[in-house]
């Protein structure tokens, strides 16, 4: 449960406020609901459905197994040259570790090497629609 408090006046835990706008979350919206974004100032979602959303875990063993990936991607999505001496050793390891996992949210090699898209049954090697 998320611990976080709106101004006085606001909704408290338990009491969606404002109009719906997206019925599968709002029910679970708490505070005041922003009306330009529609967004609630949090989200209490019950522990079966955060268990439901959460997203396949990745090791690290997984990810660096896969370091030819890893580092065509960093080149590509940011730039990072990993064998820049200077560049790696001015970073910290939190700089790097940011960017690394933020190549699982992008349309990356490595995201497509440990998420790849199911395949269409009866169609081999064809992605579904």
């Amino acid at each position: 449960m998320v611990a976080v408090w709106g101004p006085p006046g606001s909704g408290g835990p338990g009491e969606p406020s404002g109009p719906p706008g997206r019925p599968e979350e709002d029910q679970y919206g708490r505070g005041d609901r922003d009306p330009v974004t529609g967004l609630y100032e949090w989200y209490e979602f019950p522990p079966e459905v955060r268990e439901e959303r959460r997203g396949t875990r990745v090791s690290w063993a997984e990810i660096l197994t896969r370091w030819a990936l890893v580092e065509a991607d960093l080149h590509d999505v940011y730039g990072v040259d990993v064998e820049d001496r200077a560049l790696m050793r001015a970073r910290s390891w939190r700089w790097l570790e940011v960017r690394i996992t933020g190549l699982l949210s992008a349309d990356t090699r490595l995201h497509r090497a440990l998420a790849p898209e199911p395949e269409m049954p009866g169609i081999p090697g064809m992605p579904r629609q």
